[in-house]
């Protein structure tokens, strides 16, 4: 997995429009991650988010995601941020935050000013919303700085996945399971065994699966045309 991997840049829509998914060996073990679209978008149609929430099931379900990452500016966690939190949780279910790793985006600005994350966020008024998110969160959370060098980013991902242990200890080394991705499990299991299976082809019956269940999450989404 190169840097490149993954599109990244200054934007004010989301630039991830599907999903895309890419491995990388790190210390030994094989990591696997999968890049969403920006769920609330208004440039992406609500048929286009439902193939995209089916797609990401599909990539995950087997054996299931160890971990949630959600990617945040802390100085910008706008309402539309708050709603795409909250949002979260109408797409993977309500107990995906209990394995949701926040990810704090330019603390080269904390740095280039003198400060800290931490001070940041000790700042922050005890009934505040960003507050309010880490505690859901279990307090997980890892600010990254986005002009670090090579040995500060090797230094980054190894905190990331020490954070990511202690948090499927926490979940009695359990994945994340919902009754739709217990479904969708089956359903690959089904066409693996038939040697038809192809992870990046959605099938028609994950496409039914996942959006049955996602739509009655998430009843009253603006259409966007």
């Amino acid at each position: 997995m190169n840097a490149n991997q993954f599109q990244a840049r200054m934007s004010p829509n989301s630039i991830t429009t599907q999903c895309a998914c890419a491995s990388h060996e790190f210390n030994g073990k094989r990591l696997f991650i999968v890049d969403t679209p920006g769920f609330l978008d208004t440039n992406i149609t609500s048929h286009d988010i439902q193939q995209e929430v089916a797609k990401s099931y599909q990539m995950t379900a087997l054996p299931g995601p160890h971990a949630f990452l959600l990617v945040l500016e802390p100085t910008r966690f706008t309402a539309q941020e708050k709603e795409a939190v909250e949002y979260l949780s109408k797409i993977f279910g309500t107990q995906a935050v209990n394995h949701t790793i926040i990810i704090f985006t330019h603390d080269d600005e904390f740095v280039r000013n003198g400060s800290t994350i931490e001070q940041y966020l000790d700042e922050l008024e005890p009934d505040d919303s960003l507050k309010r998110l880490i505690e859901q969160c279990g307090k997980r959370y890892l600010s990254v700085n986005n002009k670090c060098t090579v040995a500060e980013k090797q230094t980054t991902v190894e905190a990331l996945l020490h954070m990511i242990t202690e948090m499927v200890d926490k979940n009695n080394g359990q994945v994340y399971r919902t009754d739709e991705f217990n479904a969708v499990a089956e359903v690959i299991k089904i066409q693996i065994s038939e040697g038809t299976y192809n992870p990046y082809v959605l099938l028609p019956k994950t496409e039914e699966i996942v959006i049955e269940g996602f739509l009655r999450r998430t009843v009253g989404r603006k259409n966007a045309c």
